[in-house]
């Protein structure tokens, strides 16, 4: 194997998105014409393949690559959309929920939803919104600064709609 052939290179899905993949995977990827899919908050790279008998199924990308026939494929960073060889390994149910990201990943106050953070608290029965961040270190400080302000009279919205409560 070449050293190049490691190297990450990006194939093009729908939606304006694109899955990295090593080098060396480009010629059985390329035989596949791929799609973005989400699944809950995660995004992968998906195409649809004939079965036996007619009608199509869905093939992800990850498990074409990892070959893990009966078993799931964990991507270790969490990115779904990093098909690298590096990214995947074959696992089973308990080893896939041990690299779940955990909802107390973000602070009180952050609530994960679609590329970013919103920040909000109800005080005194009233809702404080404090806005949408791409970056979670400024939603962070944001939630810091409004529970600086309204300490313990500040409650977090569990179940708000689009949104997921993370507790500290």
């Amino acid at each position: 194997m070449n050293s190049n052939d490691s190297l990450p290179v990006e194939v093009p899905l729908s939606q304006g998105t694109f899955a990295k993949v090593d080098r060396a995977d480009l010629p059985l990827v390329a035989q596949h014409r791929w799609h973005m899919v989400r699944c809950g908050q995660q995004r992968y790279a998906a195409t649809n393949v004939p079965k036996d008998g007619g009608g199509y199924k869905r093939l992800y990308m990850h498990r074409l690559l990892a070959g893990a026939d009966g078993l799931l494929v964990d991507h270790f960073n969490r990115d779904g959309l990093d098909n690298t060889r590096a990214n995947l390994r074959p696992c089973d149910y308990t080893q896939n929920n041990l690299n779940r990201q955990s909802v107390r990943d973000l602070a009180k106050g952050v609530y994960a939803q679609g590329s970013g953070y919103v920040v909000k608290a109800k005080v005194r029965k009233q809702m404080h919104y404090l806005g949408f961040f791409a970056d979670l270190a400024q939603a962070e400080a944001a939630a810091s600064t409004l529970f600086a302000v309204y300490g313990n009279d500040a409650r977090f919205i569990a179940g708000t709609q689009g949104a997921q409560h993370v507790s500290a």
